[in-house]
């Protein structure tokens, strides 16, 4: 008589759950609450950011000092600078920009204020508007006092959100008028915060 042979079932092994690896932003930010407020309201689902707040008013200082943290943090996807000219010499601002390219940073600036991306969604103009006339015509636009606040700050995102393909098309539209002149400084008023804003609205579906 034949001996009956049992075969074995293989062992299933136990699937570990899938993780999704998300991209990474790390975004350094000259101000203290109007920019990283306003990046940390994408509501981002394939991404991550990480903005990072330095006070310091002088662009080249700025870029310096961003350029040593970002080789200590190393282990992002993404690099991004975003700053403004205020009252840096024409010099100055367009050397921190290259100094920030040159070290593997993309750049979102604005001549002369981030403000000006937030009027961008109102209206395009290439006047070479002062802080003051911008917070004023912010305000008028918005229906209520502008304000850096970290309250306002906070809400700034969601108030702007519905008219932020607005913006990009104007933002567009000046750096376009000032595409023949290669000095960012001279460039008042004008912005490329669209290109960081472009990057991260891949991320929200």
């Amino acid at each position: 008589m034949s001996k009956r042979t049992h075969s074995k079932e293989p062992k299933l092994k136990r699937r570990r759950p899938f993780r999704e690896v998300k991209e990474t932003f790390l975004i350094f930010c000259e101000g203290e609450n109007t920019e990283p407020y306003y990046f940390n309201a994408f509501k981002l689902k394939t991404a991550t950011i990480k903005p990072i707040s330095i006070r310091n008013n002088n662009a080249r200082l700025f870029v310096k000092d961003a350029i040593k943290q970002k080789e200590r943090l190393v282990n992002f996807d993404n690099y991004w600078i975003v700053f403004d000219k205020d009252n840096n010499t024409n010099a100055n601002f367009n050397a921190a920009i290259t100094e920030a390219e040159s070290n593997g940073f993309k750049v979102a600036y604005s001549n002369v204020s981030f403000e000006y991306w937030y009027l961008c969604h109102f209206t395009h103009t290439s006047a070479c508007l002062k802080q003051n006339d911008l917070e004023t015509t912010l305000s008028k636009h918005l229906k209520q006092k502008y304000s850096k606040d970290v309250k306002f700050a906070a809400k700034l995102y969601e108030l702007l959100f519905d008219k932020q393909a607005t913006a990009v098309i104007n933002a567009e539209r000046i750096i376009k008028q000032v595409a023949a002149n290669t000095n960012p400084a001279l460039a008042c008023s004008s912005t490329t915060v669209h290109l960081l804003v472009k990057e991260l609205n891949k991320h929200l579906d």
